[in-house]
């Protein structure tokens, strides 16, 4: 399963230690000393000692902190103000930089939109596109009055991006109401730096961001998904994908997350971008051997955001290789 009960503290590398070896009994000489030969004999072998000893702590602070801790996040940098890199199946963070700290979400906003929508209501129901839904900010290809069944509406609004999308999905239960549901399952999911204003993510009018939420309440959620309704997220793995309305009318959706199509297992993913929250992206790939983990990062740019992530993830598959 994706989530746990309780965050576990991991590790990301180990730290070299020092052993210190066995004490040794003296040796009986095998012949008697005098003072003078005793004397002198036991000066050689405190200098010895000392020469040895100095020896030895110059050959370990001389090495570079790189040899004695496996850390291949190290001399990572980023654009992202927040990132994190975590382990839905063991419940752990692998890796963080302001991982607590609330950021603007944008379009990542529009996982729990896709949650609560698939939550409330059958994802066979149809739901219709409406004039009010269309004049939200953006085009991504829907029509007025089009109808679409509630589970493809979602996967469509996922990999596109959709505003009107996200607003049609909110319309069937009531905007207000349907934000509401949204903080509610924000609390229930314990995703402490979470607030939202609205479905889509959008900055208000105001200037002020449409969502709020940190790097590990994203990560929390997106496992959430993951372990509870995978299938809404099949469709953000792939550069693009085909699917007709029940208006029979074929849409060929283009994600959004650049990296679809070249990241070696990813599985889910979703961008967000605005000019409050700057490049947002969240993806889960698998490593490998059934290895899932989840990348976020927050407050990057438009671009950097997909440098962020490929930083992150090589650097996780190095963790991983050397275990």
């Amino acid at each position: 399963m994706f989530m746990s009960q309780q965050l576990t503290s991991w590790p990301t590398w180990e730290s070299a230690g020092l052993r210190t070896c066995p004490s040794t009994k003296p040796l009986k000489p095998i012949m008697k000393l005098n003072i003078i030969h005793k004397g002198a004999f036991l000066i050689a072998a405190i200098a010895a000692v000392f020469w040895v000893g100095q020896n030895i702590s110059h050959q370990v602070a001389e090495q570079p902190i790189e040899q004695l801790v496996k850390n291949p996040y190290l001399n990572i940098i980023l654009e992202a103000e927040s990132a994190v890199v975590y382990d839905p199946d063991e419940n752990r963070i692998l890796y963080s930089h302001n991982a607590y700290q609330s950021m603007p979400l944008a379009s990542v906003t529009k996982i729990m939109t896709a949650v609560v929508a698939y939550e409330s209501d059958s994802p066979w129901q149809e739901v219709i596109i409406d004039a009010e839904s269309l004049a939200t900010e953006g085009d991504s290809g829907l029509h007025r009055d089009e109808r679409w069944q509630l589970a493809d509406l979602i996967k469509f609004t996922l990999i596109t991006s959709s505003n009107a999308g996200a607003a049609t999905l909110a319309a069937v239960a009531g905007t207000d109401n349907f934000v509401v549901k949204m903080n509610e399952l924000a609390g229930q999911l314990s995703l402490e730096q979470t607030h939202f204003n609205n479905p889509t993510g959008l900055d208000l009018p105001s200037g002020q961001a449409g969502s709020y939420g940190s790097a590990f309440d994203v990560a929390k959620l997106m496992g959430y998904t993951l372990a509870n309704h995978p299938e809404i997220l099949t469709a953000t793995k792939e550069a693009n994908w085909s699917i007709i309305s029940d208006s029979s009318l074929n849409h060929i959706a283009s994600n959004t997350n650049r990296l679809a199509g070249y990241l070696p297992g990813l599985f889910a993913s979703k961008t967000g971008y605005t000019i409050a929250a700057g490049g947002n992206l969240a993806v889960a790939v698998d490593l490998g051997l059934r290895e899932p983990v989840i990348v976020v990062v927050l407050g990057s740019s438009e671009e950097g955001r997909f440098r962020d992530v490929s930083k992150l993830l090589n650097a996780t598959s190095q963790l991983f290789n050397n275990r």
